[in-house]
Protein backbone atom coordinates (compact mmCIF):
# COMPACT_ATOMS: atom_id res chain seq x y z
CA UNK A 1 0.00 0.00 0.00
CA UNK A 2 1.39 3.39 -1.04
CA UNK A 3 1.97 5.95 1.71
CA UNK A 4 1.19 9.64 1.30
CA UNK A 5 1.70 12.70 3.50
CA UNK A 6 -0.63 15.49 2.35
CA UNK A 7 0.06 19.03 3.58
CA UNK A 8 -3.08 21.18 3.17
CA UNK A 9 -2.09 24.53 4.74
CA UNK A 10 -3.61 26.75 6.01
CA UNK A 11 -2.20 29.73 4.17
CA UNK A 12 0.34 32.02 5.87
CA UNK A 13 1.77 29.26 8.06
CA UNK A 14 5.17 28.68 6.45
CA UNK A 15 3.98 26.75 3.40
CA UNK A 16 6.58 28.17 0.99
CA UNK A 17 9.42 27.38 3.39
CA UNK A 18 8.13 23.85 3.91
CA UNK A 19 7.87 23.33 0.16
CA UNK A 20 11.41 24.64 -0.33
CA UNK A 21 12.67 22.18 2.29
CA UNK A 22 10.75 19.35 0.62
CA UNK A 23 12.45 20.13 -2.68
CA UNK A 24 15.84 20.30 -1.02
CA UNK A 25 15.24 17.09 0.97
CA UNK A 26 14.29 15.08 -2.09
CA UNK A 27 17.35 16.36 -3.96
CA UNK A 28 19.49 15.53 -0.93
CA UNK A 29 18.44 11.87 -1.18
CA UNK A 30 15.96 11.38 1.67
CA UNK A 31 13.85 8.30 0.85
CA UNK A 32 10.57 9.87 -0.27
CA UNK A 33 9.12 11.37 -3.45
CA UNK A 34 7.96 14.97 -3.35
CA UNK A 35 5.31 15.20 -6.06
CA UNK A 36 4.85 18.51 -7.87
CA UNK A 37 3.78 19.69 -11.28
CA UNK A 38 6.46 20.69 -13.75
CA UNK A 39 8.11 23.95 -12.79
CA UNK A 40 6.45 24.22 -9.38
CA UNK A 41 7.79 23.90 -5.83
CA UNK A 42 4.33 22.88 -4.61
CA UNK A 43 1.62 20.41 -5.64
CA UNK A 44 -0.66 22.91 -7.33
CA UNK A 45 -1.17 20.54 -10.27
CA UNK A 46 -3.01 18.02 -8.11
CA UNK A 47 -4.95 20.75 -6.32
CA UNK A 48 -6.09 22.35 -9.59
CA UNK A 49 -7.27 18.99 -10.93
CA UNK A 50 -9.25 18.47 -7.72
CA UNK A 51 -10.64 22.01 -7.78
CA UNK A 52 -11.80 21.59 -11.39
CA UNK A 53 -13.76 18.46 -10.48
CA UNK A 54 -15.14 20.15 -7.36
CA UNK A 55 -16.74 22.88 -9.47
CA UNK A 56 -19.05 20.24 -10.98
CA UNK A 57 -20.71 19.72 -7.61
CA UNK A 58 -20.52 15.96 -7.21
CA UNK A 59 -22.18 14.59 -4.06
CA UNK A 60 -20.38 12.38 -1.54
CA UNK A 61 -22.37 9.36 -2.71
CA UNK A 62 -21.17 9.89 -6.29
CA UNK A 63 -17.50 9.96 -5.22
CA UNK A 64 -17.31 6.20 -4.81
CA UNK A 65 -15.01 3.47 -6.07
CA UNK A 66 -16.63 3.60 -9.54
CA UNK A 67 -16.20 7.34 -10.00
CA UNK A 68 -13.87 8.48 -12.81
CA UNK A 69 -11.47 11.03 -11.31
CA UNK A 70 -9.66 11.48 -14.63
CA UNK A 71 -6.03 12.58 -14.28
CA UNK A 72 -6.22 12.22 -10.49
CA UNK A 73 -6.76 8.48 -10.89
CA UNK A 74 -3.44 8.22 -12.73
CA UNK A 75 -1.62 10.37 -10.17
CA UNK A 76 -2.95 8.47 -7.16
CA UNK A 77 -2.31 5.08 -8.79
CA UNK A 78 1.36 6.02 -9.09
CA UNK A 79 1.42 6.89 -5.38
CA UNK A 80 -0.26 3.58 -4.55
CA UNK A 81 2.30 1.60 -6.58
CA UNK A 82 5.33 3.59 -5.42
CA UNK A 83 7.73 1.69 -3.19
CA UNK A 84 8.77 5.00 -1.61
CA UNK A 85 6.39 7.13 0.46
CA UNK A 86 5.16 10.31 -1.23
CA UNK A 87 4.55 13.89 -0.11
CA UNK A 88 2.13 16.44 -1.59
CA UNK A 89 1.91 20.06 -0.44
CA UNK A 90 -0.57 22.77 -1.45
CA UNK A 91 -1.90 25.25 1.09
CA UNK A 92 -4.91 26.06 -1.10
CA UNK A 93 -6.64 22.84 -0.04
CA UNK A 94 -7.47 24.38 3.37
CA UNK A 95 -9.58 27.18 1.86
CA UNK A 96 -11.26 24.87 -0.70
CA UNK A 97 -12.87 21.98 1.23
CA UNK A 98 -14.68 20.71 -1.87
CA UNK A 99 -11.40 20.22 -3.72
CA UNK A 100 -9.96 18.52 -0.63
CA UNK A 101 -12.94 16.14 -0.50
CA UNK A 102 -12.37 15.21 -4.16
CA UNK A 103 -8.70 14.46 -3.59
CA UNK A 104 -9.26 12.42 -0.43
CA UNK A 105 -12.07 10.46 -2.11
CA UNK A 106 -9.66 9.49 -4.89
CA UNK A 107 -7.08 8.40 -2.29
CA UNK A 108 -9.75 6.31 -0.58
CA UNK A 109 -10.73 4.72 -3.90
CA UNK A 110 -7.16 3.50 -4.40
CA UNK A 111 -6.57 2.54 -0.73
CA UNK A 112 -3.66 4.93 -0.21
CA UNK A 113 -2.23 4.94 3.32
CA UNK A 114 -2.76 8.62 4.04
CA UNK A 115 -1.60 11.08 6.71
CA UNK A 116 -2.57 14.76 6.67
CA UNK A 117 -0.57 17.73 7.97
CA UNK A 118 -2.26 21.04 8.76
CA UNK A 119 -1.13 24.20 10.54
CA UNK A 120 -3.28 26.90 12.12
CA UNK A 121 -2.44 30.17 13.84
CA UNK A 122 -4.19 32.85 15.89
CA UNK A 123 -7.04 34.37 13.92
CA UNK A 124 -5.79 37.97 14.29
CA UNK A 125 -2.33 37.12 12.88
CA UNK A 126 -3.91 34.95 10.20
CA UNK A 127 -6.20 37.79 9.06
CA UNK A 128 -3.45 40.39 9.01
CA UNK A 129 -1.08 38.19 7.03
CA UNK A 130 -3.76 37.04 4.61
CA UNK A 131 -4.84 40.64 3.98
CA UNK A 132 -1.38 41.33 2.56
CA UNK A 133 -1.89 38.48 0.12
CA UNK A 134 -5.35 39.82 -0.77
CA UNK A 135 -3.78 43.17 -1.69
CA UNK A 136 -1.38 41.39 -4.02
CA UNK A 137 -4.44 39.87 -5.72
CA UNK A 138 -6.14 43.24 -6.19
CA UNK A 139 -7.96 44.01 -2.91
CA UNK A 140 -8.93 47.70 -2.52
CA UNK A 141 -11.02 47.64 0.68
CA UNK A 142 -9.79 48.40 4.18
CA UNK A 143 -8.77 45.38 6.33
CA UNK A 144 -11.92 45.40 8.50
CA UNK A 145 -14.32 45.58 5.55
CA UNK A 146 -12.36 42.86 3.75
CA UNK A 147 -12.43 40.61 6.84
CA UNK A 148 -16.18 41.02 7.37
CA UNK A 149 -16.83 40.26 3.71
CA UNK A 150 -14.55 37.21 3.83
CA UNK A 151 -15.58 36.12 7.33
CA UNK A 152 -17.32 32.88 6.37
CA UNK A 153 -14.34 31.68 4.33
CA UNK A 154 -11.78 32.82 6.91
CA UNK A 155 -13.53 31.10 9.80
CA UNK A 156 -14.35 27.87 8.00
CA UNK A 157 -13.00 24.72 9.61
CA UNK A 158 -14.74 22.45 7.12
CA UNK A 159 -11.39 21.26 5.79
CA UNK A 160 -10.39 19.91 9.22
CA UNK A 161 -13.77 18.20 9.60
CA UNK A 162 -13.29 16.49 6.24
CA UNK A 163 -9.80 15.37 7.26
CA UNK A 164 -11.15 13.93 10.51
CA UNK A 165 -13.80 11.99 8.56
CA UNK A 166 -11.34 10.53 6.05
CA UNK A 167 -8.31 10.07 8.30
CA UNK A 168 -9.39 9.73 11.94
CA UNK A 169 -6.34 9.79 14.18
CA UNK A 170 -3.97 10.45 11.24
CA UNK A 171 -4.52 14.18 10.79
CA UNK A 172 -1.70 16.06 12.48
CA UNK A 173 -2.56 19.60 13.53
CA UNK A 174 0.16 22.06 14.53
CA UNK A 175 -0.05 25.42 16.27
CA UNK A 176 2.04 27.61 13.95
CA UNK A 177 2.45 30.49 16.42
CA UNK A 178 3.74 28.18 19.13
CA UNK A 179 6.04 26.43 16.67
CA UNK A 180 7.68 29.72 15.71
CA UNK A 181 7.87 31.00 19.30
CA UNK A 182 9.31 27.89 20.94
CA UNK A 183 11.74 26.34 18.44
CA UNK A 184 14.99 28.33 18.41
CA UNK A 185 17.80 25.80 17.94
CA UNK A 186 16.86 25.06 14.32
CA UNK A 187 14.56 26.55 11.68
CA UNK A 188 11.05 25.80 13.02
CA UNK A 189 9.83 24.67 9.59
CA UNK A 190 12.72 22.21 9.30
CA UNK A 191 11.77 20.95 12.76
CA UNK A 192 8.19 20.52 11.51
CA UNK A 193 9.36 18.57 8.46
CA UNK A 194 11.51 16.23 10.55
CA UNK A 195 8.69 15.49 13.00
CA UNK A 196 6.17 14.97 10.20
CA UNK A 197 8.36 12.49 8.34
CA UNK A 198 9.09 10.68 11.60
CA UNK A 199 5.43 10.48 12.60
CA UNK A 200 4.01 9.53 9.20
CA UNK A 201 6.75 7.40 7.63
CA UNK A 202 8.70 6.28 10.72
CA UNK A 203 11.88 7.90 9.43
CA UNK A 204 14.83 8.42 11.73
CA UNK A 205 15.44 11.92 13.04
CA UNK A 206 17.72 14.09 10.91
CA UNK A 207 21.42 13.72 11.62
CA UNK A 208 23.61 16.76 12.28
CA UNK A 209 25.07 16.40 8.77
CA UNK A 210 21.60 16.31 7.22
CA UNK A 211 20.49 19.39 9.17
CA UNK A 212 23.64 21.21 8.03
CA UNK A 213 22.94 20.25 4.42
CA UNK A 214 19.27 21.27 4.62
CA UNK A 215 19.88 25.01 4.70
CA UNK A 216 17.74 27.52 2.82
CA UNK A 217 19.42 30.67 1.58
CA UNK A 218 16.57 33.08 2.22
CA UNK A 219 16.01 36.22 4.29
CA UNK A 220 13.71 36.01 7.28
CA UNK A 221 10.19 37.00 6.32
CA UNK A 222 9.19 40.07 8.34
CA UNK A 223 5.98 40.70 6.43
CA UNK A 224 5.13 43.75 4.34
CA UNK A 225 5.60 47.22 5.80
CA UNK A 226 2.22 48.95 6.49
CA UNK A 227 3.19 51.86 4.26
CA UNK A 228 4.11 49.50 1.42
CA UNK A 229 0.72 47.83 1.80
CA UNK A 230 -0.88 51.28 1.53
CA UNK A 231 1.06 52.02 -1.66
CA UNK A 232 0.05 48.66 -3.15
CA UNK A 233 -3.62 49.19 -2.25
CA UNK A 234 -3.60 52.60 -3.92
CA UNK A 235 -2.03 50.97 -6.97
CA UNK A 236 -4.96 48.54 -7.08
CA UNK A 237 -7.43 51.42 -6.81
CA UNK A 238 -5.69 53.51 -9.47
CA UNK A 239 -4.87 50.90 -12.09
CA UNK A 240 -7.63 48.35 -11.29
CA UNK A 241 -5.21 45.60 -12.28
CA UNK A 242 -3.47 43.51 -9.62
CA UNK A 243 -0.79 42.53 -12.14
CA UNK A 244 0.53 46.11 -12.03
CA UNK A 245 0.71 45.95 -8.23
CA UNK A 246 2.55 42.61 -8.25
CA UNK A 247 4.94 43.91 -10.90
CA UNK A 248 5.62 46.97 -8.73
CA UNK A 249 6.37 44.82 -5.68
CA UNK A 250 8.51 42.43 -7.73
CA UNK A 251 10.55 45.29 -9.20
CA UNK A 252 11.16 46.88 -5.81
CA UNK A 253 12.11 43.56 -4.21
CA UNK A 254 14.32 42.37 -7.07
CA UNK A 255 16.31 45.58 -7.05
CA UNK A 256 16.40 45.86 -3.24
CA UNK A 257 14.53 49.18 -3.43
CA UNK A 258 11.76 48.57 -0.90
CA UNK A 259 13.47 50.30 2.02
CA UNK A 260 14.74 53.10 -0.22
CA UNK A 261 11.20 53.73 -1.48
CA UNK A 262 9.90 53.84 2.08
CA UNK A 263 12.72 56.07 3.34
CA UNK A 264 12.26 58.55 0.50
CA UNK A 265 8.49 58.82 0.92
CA UNK A 266 6.87 61.57 3.01
CA UNK A 267 4.18 60.58 5.48
CA UNK A 268 2.22 63.82 4.99
CA UNK A 269 2.10 63.71 1.18
CA UNK A 270 -1.07 61.63 0.93
CA UNK A 271 -3.33 60.50 3.76
CA UNK A 272 -4.33 57.31 1.94
CA UNK A 273 -0.65 56.28 1.84
CA UNK A 274 0.01 56.87 5.52
CA UNK A 275 1.55 53.97 7.46
CA UNK A 276 -0.14 55.37 10.59
CA UNK A 277 -3.52 55.04 8.91
CA UNK A 278 -2.78 51.45 7.91
CA UNK A 279 -1.66 50.64 11.46
CA UNK A 280 -4.93 52.07 12.79
CA UNK A 281 -6.84 49.96 10.28
CA UNK A 282 -4.94 46.87 11.44
CA UNK A 283 -5.91 47.64 15.06
CA UNK A 284 -9.56 47.63 13.98
CA UNK A 285 -8.95 44.32 12.21
CA UNK A 286 -7.34 42.86 15.33
CA UNK A 287 -10.31 43.84 17.50
CA UNK A 288 -12.69 42.20 15.04
CA UNK A 289 -10.55 39.07 14.86
CA UNK A 290 -10.38 38.80 18.65
CA UNK A 291 -14.15 39.16 18.91
CA UNK A 292 -14.72 36.10 16.69
CA UNK A 293 -11.57 34.12 17.51
CA UNK A 294 -13.59 31.59 19.53
CA UNK A 295 -15.42 30.63 16.33
CA UNK A 296 -12.08 29.85 14.71
CA UNK A 297 -10.40 27.97 17.55
CA UNK A 298 -13.33 26.26 19.30
CA UNK A 299 -13.17 23.13 17.14
CA UNK A 300 -9.41 22.69 16.95
CA UNK A 301 -9.31 19.73 19.34
CA UNK A 302 -12.42 17.83 18.30
CA UNK A 303 -12.63 14.05 18.00
CA UNK A 304 -10.50 12.54 15.26
CA UNK A 305 -7.79 15.20 15.27
CA UNK A 306 -4.46 14.34 16.85
CA UNK A 307 -2.99 17.66 17.95
CA UNK A 308 0.79 17.70 17.72
CA UNK A 309 1.40 20.81 19.79
CA UNK A 310 5.08 21.06 20.60
CA UNK A 311 6.13 18.99 23.59
CA UNK A 312 9.63 18.72 25.03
Amino acid sequence: MGKLLLHIGSEKTGSRSLQAYLNLSSEFGLPFDYLTGAGHIHSYYDYSASAELALKGYSNSELNSDFDFGVLDERIKKIKDNTLPSVLSCELFYRNPNALRIFLSCCKKHSVDLCILSLVRSFSKYCRSLYGEAIKRGEVERPLKWAKRSRQSLLSLEALSICADFCPGKTFLWNFDRLIDEVHWVDPILFLLEKSLTQCFEFDSFSDDQIAALTLDRPQNQGLDPRLLSIMRESNRSFKDSRVTRALLSCLSKNHLVQQALDNSCEHDELSLSSLRMQQEFKQLEKFAQSVEHLHSHHLAFSGIKSLYITF
